[in-house]
């Protein structure tokens, strides 16, 4: 038996506000499909953000029908939980690829806020081997409850896959923003297909294993600098269950990244000195992106005066699609460091605030719930009514 694991495809994203970056997203999820059919899988599993976004362009939307539609006429169903992204007031874009079943949405979503107490799965029935399939959407509200909660009792001897779209707390480097401890994630099951960690994570679990594969594309600048390549999962699994993976990478423009210490400069020396790596890079970057780190102080003038209109001008004209010049630990002179964010997720920037303002985690915590209500697509109602939830969580902590 053999099935594809793929997450975060986020179409409709785009970075820079370049329309070719939003078409990079696309080539990535088209490039994926060609991939996995050929390869011949059994079925697919998503774990999560189909889309960017839970209302997403009319263009988007089509594409996404068109490839769906191929993975059909080649006999591979598509088995997907809601991600965050996928969620919007009303439900989320998913359910309309179910009702021409295209896909089957194996995550109950509860738009009231409700706990999801009732959890069904799907049993496949292929010739080598059964196969349960269940999960567990990305919504964030009440969700430790809903771990809680989980009382699925799963086939005993069928391949079990748990769908979720949250950060366990095992994942590295995610102490402050991770959704579940990794303990709340139900027993029993031989595949744990996570999603919303946009890097390459595995980890044994019970007498499982749980898998991230990443985003397919690069999201923010962090991924940029830490994730080395971008793709997909292949799973095998033999007739003693025994599971084995086989990572397809996803080629991708060309993104370079450089480090500039600007030091006692004057913006017109940095202009300068941007310009020169840029005429030394360009023909390594064609078509690409560079993005350039800029640190140090100013020994006069301030950072606003670098001529960014001439670096990118040039820019183009050598054939490079963009070029991004991050001053975030460039300092005036007179000036303080402040908070990094050029290689920063904005869970991450938001986190490092709160830490400087000498806030302890679990307030921290409690600050993250606030926000991600505020982030929604929800409306005036719904919002009032997820606040008032979380004052009240919120009220009991502080009484503890």
């Amino acid at each position: 038996m053999k099935f594809a694991h793929i997450s975060d495809t986020h179409l409709g994203a785009s970075n820079f506000k370049l329309k070719e970056r939003e078409e990079d997203f696309e080539n990535a999820f088209k490039n994926a499909v060609d991939k996995i059919i050929e390869e011949k899988v059994d079925f697919v599993v998503h774990s999560g953000d189909l889309f960017d976004r839970g209302r997403p362009p009319l263009k988007t939307f089509l594409f996404c029908l068109d490839q769906l539609k191929r993975l059909k006429k080649a006999n591979i169903p598509v088995f997907i939980v809601a991600g965050s992204h996928d969620i919007g007031s009303e439900g989320t874009q998913i359910s309309i690829f179910e009702e021409v079943d295209l896909i089957k949405n194996v995550s109950p979503i509860s738009l009231s806020g409700d706990v999801i107490e009732k959890i069904e799965g799907v049993t496949l029935k292929l010739k080598d081997i059964d196969v349960f399939i269940c999960g567990i959407s990305g919504r964030r509200a009440k969700i430790n409850e809903i771990y809680e909660k989980f009382n699925l009792e799963p086939p005993k001897n069928a391949y079990k896959i748990f769908v979720f779209h949250h950060i366990v707390s095992d994942v590295p480097n995610a102490t402050l923003f991770y959704d579940i401890q990794t303990s709340l994630l139900p027993r029993g099951f031989d595949y744990y297909a996570a999603g919303h960690w946009h890097s390459r994570f595995e980890k044994k679990f019970d007498h499982g294993i749980i898998v991230y594969p990443g985003s397919l594309e690069y999201c923010d600048i962090r991924e940029m600098e830490t994730d080395k390549e971008k793709g997909f999962y292949i799973v095998e699994v033999n007739e003693k269950k025994e599971t084995r993976l086989k990572w397809i990478k996803i080629e991708m423009r060309k993104i370079l990244i450089r480090s500039l210490n600007c030091n006692n400069f004057s913006p017109s020396e940095v202009t300068e000195n941007c310009i020169k790596l840029i005429k030394e890079e360009a023909a390594n970057i064609k078509n690409g992106i560079l993005i350039l780190e800029l640190n140090g102080r100013l020994k006069s003038g301030n950072k606003s005066e670098i001529d960014r209109i001439r670096i990118e001008k040039l820019s183009k004209e050598l054939g490079i699609l963009i070029t991004q010049v991050y001053t975030s630990n460039l300092l005036d002179p007179s000036s303080s460091m402040t908070i990094d964010v050029k290689s920063k997720s904005l869970e991450e920037i938001e986190i490092e605030y709160l830490q400087k303002q000498k806030y302890d985690d679990k307030v921290i915590k409690l600050a993250k719930e606030l926000i991600s209500i505020l982030g929604q697509d929800l409306s005036s109602e719904e919002i009032e009514r997820e606040v008032e939830r979380a004052y009240n969580i919120i009220q009991k902590e502080m009484l503890k």
